[in-house]
């Protein structure tokens, strides 16, 4: 019993190192357990304190984001009353430039106040400008006011009202900058998001588009006559667009009432607004119903138009709309307070509790490793005195599972002396064991000397055969090469027999000019006539044949041109001494191929040549060009009558960006069964008859272009015809290196 119980946790302990945790148990099997609770400490600490860490830092960031956004509502609210005031001061002044001197009074105190909230925003750009940068705007904003309020009394009315609308436009700009700069545009949370977006963006274009809309209800008042884009605003266009910006702002409103804040300190956007936005919403009504009278009745005329109920309407629009922005800036700071209390307390807790869970999870590791210390020490001095051949009991403290391993020495100890005696019987079997596996080693190394023998003789005939098939093609080239010299080298020799039957006209011809001269210079006159006759005769041919020579010799050197031209692209096409890559022309190649294969191919295909320029690479070009001997060839035998072989080479990038150059050997063959595809490079498979073909073409094709690191591929279709593609690189990456053989 104890020997199988022995046997299966050995067996446990092997399926264990196995697994999944094979190297974290190699990895404690190998250090002491000081060395183990250093490792786990700082396995756990270290990324524990990178933790804090970041999200301290998290909160930090959120903390002054949050801060910033107080900033920028601080920020915001004198220029809120800027708005207003601005806006007041320029509807008052319109009516004083119009002759309503009792508006001087407002204009006097409008424009005390808009002075006062400058003083005021003064004092805080100098407190928060470092945070937010606004400085520069401000400025700018203040020099706009100087210049409005210097020429306000001093220009025309509607000069006046169109600085002042610039003004009322630049202060809106510099409230959305600041929504920009201090982060109130990206406020996170949803009730202080749609409460931002009302103060931010909502209420002010409200206010403008109100404040405008009041301006022509006073140009009616007046007595003016409004232009029809003047009517078109009033009547249409501000009370649209006024409309749906409050749509607008209803909708977002909604969305922050019934929204549920994590923080349950936040206040409730709707017992907080409620009734001051309802308020103004119900203003924003009635001031909206002042124009619709108008709309339904003559869109030309203002007769229906009441501009002191408009006037009034309006007004107390911006007086509602005034209290509920005061009272939404307000909210907004409380909601951005509580949510950065909320990260401080966060924070503090991160930095405080945490190393307090530190200090315990360190005081437990120091007791567990007390623990395992002492029963450590108890099991080696148990283990020496069994070694001494004790047979003491061990009994531990603990009661965990090292206890397991107290009761295994148990077992072990009343064990060791049956496993002594096993031992020596399992020492005699392992060295007969050992014996006749020596024996088998021998046998086997002899096994091993066979096959190699064997796969010697298989790659040497595997080399012949190879050997073969290139003397194949090499005798398929020399026959084609004969036939193709053959053809210009016999009319030219045919011409060089008519040029010496000529040249032998013209040799009687001198001999008979040697005799007339001969015959003259002795006197001799008998039968001169007739010489002289015989030689002009001979003469006037002479002069056919020697036109027609001339034709004869222009003949004859075309035909030892063309005998040339063969005898250099087999130059080409062989150079069998080459030993490195070298430049080489892809063009010339297959210019050189086309020749040697001339007839194979002339006679039953058409040749389509689609070449790039300066298709100039790194290769072996006799290599090269067997490669394409052998796929010229296949495609020529592929098709049956008048077929087409398209030759096709330009430059490309491969999948791994590195430029290579692509040659394309396309017919409209019968193509290559789907069963063969996978197959068509393997050696010594072919589809040709028995002693038609070797099936090595294609091999050797294969092993040339994977010489050249380059890739060869194929696609075919039955009854259309095969494209074969190869991609070899512009550059090798090793210019000189030696050719394999193949």
């Amino acid at each position: 019993m104890a020997e199988k119980e022995i046997d299966l946790t050995a067996s446990s302990v092997k399926k264990t190192e196995k697994g999944i945790f094979a190297p974290a148990v190699n990895l404690m099997n190998r250090l002491k357990y000081p060395a183990k609770f250093i490792i786990i400490s700082i396995l756990l600490d270290v990324p524990s304190l990178i933790m804090i860490l970041l999200l301290t830092s998290v909160r930090n960031e959120s903390i002054d984001f949050g801060q910033k956004e107080i900033y920028g509502d601080i920020y915001n609210r004198p220029l809120k009353n800027i708005l207003v005031y601005v806006q007041e001061h320029r509807t008052h002044m319109h009516l004083l430039l119009s002759g309503r001197t009792e508006s001087r009074q407002k204009v006097n105190e409008f424009q005390k106040s808009i002075d006062r909230e400058i003083a005021v925003l003064d004092s805080i750009d100098l407190i928060y400008n470092e945070d937010l940068a606004i400085g520069d705007r401000w400025k700018q904003l203040k020099v706009r006011w100087k210049a409005v309020n210097k020429m306000a009394t001093s220009s025309y009315k509607d000069q006046s009202y169109e600085e002042h609308t610039r003004m009322v436009e630049k202060t809106l700009e510099l409230i959305s900058y600041v929504g920009d700069v201090s982060n109130l545009i990206l406020d996170p949370d949803i009730d202080s998001y749609y409460i931002m977006d009302a103060t931010l963006l909502k209420l002010p274009a409200i206010l403008k588009n109100i404040a405008s809309a009041r301006d022509l209800g006073i140009d009616i008042a007046l007595g003016d006559e409004l232009t029809a884009e003047k009517r078109a605003q009033l009547i249409f266009v501000l009370p649209g667009v006024i409309r749906s910006l409050t749509e607008e702002m209803k909708a977002g409103m909604a969305k922050a009432y019934v929204f549920e804040n994590i923080n349950k300190n936040a206040p409730k956007v709707k017992d907080r607004v409620d009734r001051e936005y309802q308020d103004a919403i119900n203003a924003i009504e009635v001031f909206l119903n002042t124009t619709a009278a108008i709309k339904s009745t003559d869109l030309d005329s203002t007769a229906n138009f009441m501009p002191d109920r408009h006037y009034a309407a309006a007004s107390d629009a911006i007086a509602k709309i005034n209290t509920l922005y005061d009272l939404e800036f307000n909210l907004l700071d409380d909601l951005i307070t509580v949510r950065i209390n909320a990260l401080r307390f966060q924070r503090t807790l991160m930095q405080v509790g945490v190393p307090i869970l530190w200090l315990l999870v360190i005081y437990l590791l120091v007791g567990f490793y007390r623990s395992v210390m002492r029963t450590v020490e108890s099991l080696e001095e148990i283990s020496k005195k069994l070694v001494a051949g004790a047979r003491e009991k061990v009994e531990l403290e603990a009661e965990d599972e090292l206890a397991q391993v107290g009761e295994a020495f148990n077992v072990i100890g009343q064990a060791l002396v049956e496993r002594n005696v096993q031992l020596e019987e399992n020492k005699k079997q392992l060295e007969d064991s050992i014996q006749m596996v020596e024996e088998s080693y021998k046998k086997l190394s002899e096994s091993t000397n066979q096959l190699a023998e064997s796969n010697r003789q298989i790659q040497e005939q595997q080399s012949q055969l190879i050997q073969s098939e290139k003397m194949a093609s090499l005798g398929q080239m020399v026959a084609g090469i004969a036939h193709e010299v053959n053809t210009p080298l016999g009319f030219v020799r045919n011409n060089i027999e008519v040029l010496e039957r000529t040249q032998q006209k013209i040799f009687e011809l001198l001999d008979r000019y040697n005799t007339m001269r001969d015959q003259l210079a002795t006197g001799e006159l008998q039968n001169l006539e007739a010489t002289l006759m015989e030689v002009m005769e001979m003469s006037a041919r002479s002069d056919k044949m020697v036109a027609k020579s001339q034709n004869i010799l222009s003949e004859s050197l075309v035909g030892v041109d063309r005998i040339q031209e063969l005898v250099m692209s087999l130059k080409d096409f062989s150079r069998l001494d080459e030993t490195a890559f070298k430049p080489t022309d892809l063009n010339q190649g297959l210019e050189s191929t086309l020749k040697i294969a001339n007839n194979v191919i002339k006679y039953k295909v058409e040749i389509v040549k689609q070449y790039s320029d300066n298709m100039i690479i790194d290769a072996f070009p006799a290599r090269l060009n067997q490669v394409f001997l052998n796929l010229v060839t296949n495609a020529a035998q592929a098709v049956d009558e008048k077929g087409v072989i398209t030759l096709k080479t330009y430059f490309d990038r491969d999948e791994e960006g590195r430029e290579v150059a692509v040659i394309k050997v396309a017919d409209n063959g019968k193509g290559i069964p789907a069963e063969n595809m996978k197959k068509i490079f393997e050696p010594f498979f072919t589809t040709k008859p028995i002693g038609q073909g070797t099936g090595l073409g294609l091999s050797i094709v294969y092993k040339i272009i994977e010489q050249h690191k380059g890739t060869i591929s194929v696609e075919s279709e039955l009854g259309k015809g095969t494209v074969f593609t190869i991609q070899l690189p512009k550059k090798q990456v090793s210019v000189g290196a030696k050719p394999v053989n193949v």
